[in-house]
């Protein structure tokens, strides 16, 4: 029966599809589970921080970069860099600030002291200092507030971020 094939044909089809569906699902969770080890954040925070970046004038991609490298300056600042302990003082975090609060707090800190920069070259040369080079191009992307932020964060974590139960390492 013709009917029956094409109904079975489309039954695998569409099986297909899924199982396609759900692997790519799986292998983005991976990817933002790995990007979320390699910057600190959790898996939460850094798809709602990469979506205010992407909404500010940044980019994902450079986020992502900026981050590690604000991970390594944080390191170099613990382990007493006097170079990293004065780029993280332009933005108001101190070697004390380092052993209290998370990456999430230091990054939300510090994107809102560069907020606060009225000059855009000043606050270019801040952030290619605390998050390289990668992070520059997304300077403006720093002019955002604090109460911006917090805005951007809240639609992302309602719309467009992958639930707790598919990213991984939460």
């Amino acid at each position: 029966n013709l009917g029956s094939t094409i109904g079975g044909v489309l039954g695998v089809v569409g099986a297909r599809m899924f199982v396609g569906a759900v692997n790519a699902s799986l292998q983005f969770a991976d990817a933002i589970g790995e990007t979320a080890r390699q910057t600190g954040l959790s898996n939460k925070a850094l798809q709602e921080l990469q979506y205010v970046q992407s909404q500010s004038g940044g980019s994902t991609e450079s986020f992502t970069k900026g981050m590690v490298r604000f991970t390594e300056v944080i390191g170099d600042a613990g382990n007493g860099s006097s170079q990293a302990v004065d780029a993280l003082a332009r933005v108001g975090i101190s070697v004390d600030d380092l052993k209290s609060k998370s990456m999430e707090q230091l990054y939300v800190s510090a994107s809102d002291a560069l907020s606060k920069y009225a000059d855009a070259g000043t606050r270019a040369s801040i952030v290619q200092d605390l998050f390289g080079k990668a992070a520059k191009e997304s300077a403006n992307a720093f002019a955002v507030s604090r109460n911006e932020i917090d805005e951007m964060r809240a639609a992302a974590s309602a719309a467009l971020c992958t639930s707790p139960e598919i990213a991984k390492g939460m």
